[in-house]
């Protein structure tokens, strides 16, 4: 592959004018406008401002909570709250239960018992079923060798991409300056 065909793939991708990355699979197309951004990009800006990040045009169909209505959804939170508060008590008062019913008779202990020791085999063959799949992939991808002229050209093509993200990196560097520090306290979110 040439330059100026990886630098046609380049102008032809789309980039999402949030994270400023190739959109790839999860994009989220705003309804008017048509701007395209990544879904998460999108939801997390859209805690924000609803309008559109591109355009600055409010999409077609989003409706607009007044005042009023941000109170109810505080509400509604509140309401939530307390569900989630009393659900977690119903299932601890269930749990205790449980507990005390399977210690007083015999035949549930035994069971339970059972029960936890097959689940511990089960997790044990899990495991040991995993590592012999690793190792026999890792074992074929050494030796087979379609799979070793495959990771070559994986691995060229890694190496160029890797060049030409840099390479991008840079020249924006030197046209506007570095890109932000997601760690940066203003782009976390408030708690």
């Amino acid at each position: 592959m040439d330059v100026a065909s990886v630098e046609s793939q380049l102008d032809d991708a789309i980039v999402c004018s949030v994270c400023m990355e190739t959109i790839e699979d999860d994009k989220c197309i705003l309804p008017g406008c048509g701007h395209k951004f990544h879904c998460v990009c999108m939801l997390n800006f859209a805690q924000y401002d609803t309008k559109c990040p591109t355009c600055r045009q409010q999409p077609v169909g989003v409706i607009l909570r007044k005042h009023a209505e941000h109170d109810s959804g505080i509400a509604q939170l509140d309401v939530i709250r307390d569900r989630l508060t009393e659900a977690r008590r119903v299932w601890t008062r269930y749990v205790k239960k449980r507990s005390a019913c399977i210690r007083k008779h015999p035949e549930m202990c035994e069971l339970n018992t059972n029960i936890r020791m097959l689940k511990n085999e089960i997790d044990a063959q899990t495991r040991t079923t995993q590592q012999c799949f690793n190792k026999k992939c890792n074992t074929l991808w050494k030796v087979d060798d379609e799979l070793q002229v495959h990771k070559r050209v994986l691995t060229a093509l890694e190496r160029k991409h890797r060049r030409l993200k840099k390479k991008l990196k840079d020249s924006l560097h030197s046209h506007i300056g570095p890109e932000p520090d997601p760690r940066s306290p203003i782009f976390m979110l408030p708690e």
